[in-house]
């Protein structure tokens, strides 16, 4: 898996038609500034420039909010279920096209502006969801008294001091 760091610059949201669309859908465009560090197998067409295009409908179902600026985008390139840059756009350039919650997941790790080293959008992030089993949850498992090491510890207590009660009861007796 070859991980890529693209700069990206924040163009405008546009209607248009890609793959299976019936009607122009809204995309969110980037236009790639460092395209140089993208290998040429992951191209359309090797010296043309880059483009990202993010679905509408998906920014609104991963929750992210695109302004104007330069973005970081950390993306996967070469895996089974990554995208490239082969699709023609207009005039011939090279873009990415994402659409599918799949694609998008598997190619983009994680989004933020360029000039910070926080990422407002991680996969592993996403990922990261409440277990629903009690047993696995770390914070019921801190409050949950385990009785059946509490008994392994007491029950030879409790066994020595009835010995003892015994013994001493016996002894009792045969002063007598």
């Amino acid at each position: 898996m070859s991980e890529f760091e693209l700069r990206c610059l924040y163009a405008l949201t546009n209607k248009r038609k890609f793959f299976k669309d019936k009607k122009p859908q809204e995309y969110h465009k980037f236009q790639v500034i460092n395209r140089e560090i993208i290998p040429d197998e992951y191209l359309y067409k090797k010296e043309a420039d880059c483009w990202l295009w993010i679905s509408n409908n998906l920014v609104k179902r991963v929750n992210i909010n695109f302004e104007a600026g330069q973005y970081r985008f950390i993306i996967n390139l070469g895996e089974q279920g990554t995208a490239k840059f082969v699709v023609k756009d207009i005039d011939g350039r090279n873009a990415m096209v994402l659409k599918d919650k799949d694609y998008f997941e598997n190619t983009v790790k994680k989004i933020g502006f360029w000039d910070s080293e926080n990422y407002f959008y991680e996969l592993n992030k996403k990922q990261k969801k409440p277990t629903k089993n009690p047993n696995n949850n770390p914070t019921k498992a801190e409050n949950k008294t385990d009785w059946g090491k509490i008994a392994l510890v007491c029950l030879p207590i409790v066994i020595l001091a009835f010995l003892s009660f015994l013994i001493i009861k016996w002894a009792r007796k045969k002063k007598k």
